[in-house]
């Protein structure tokens, strides 16, 4: 029993960080997040319905996640921005 534990542990902290290393996350962006280490479907959800406040990831993988989800956001003077 302890060793299927170990296993599905093993195997459900691979799966979330292959969906992260997918969307363009390096292994030392998705490490440096201490909010969402514990809990790697939190950072998934937020990096794919709003990047740009996701601090530990770079700024240019947000904003090319959120070019590739056609997301817009509001640019420092106040306007509604289409990812580039």
């Amino acid at each position: 029993m302890q060793d299927a534990e170990k296993l599905l542990k093993w195997w459900r902290i691979n799966y979330c960080m292959r969906r992260l290393l997918l969307l363009g996350c390096t292994n030392d962006e998705i490490r440096s997040c201490p909010d969402y280490w514990y809990d790697l479907d939190s950072l998934y959800n937020a990096l794919i319905t709003n990047p740009l406040p996701v601090l530990c990831v770079a700024w240019e993988t947000c904003l090319r996640i959120a070019e590739e989800r056609c997301l817009t956001y509001i640019d420092k003077n106040g306007r509604d921005t289409k990812a580039p």
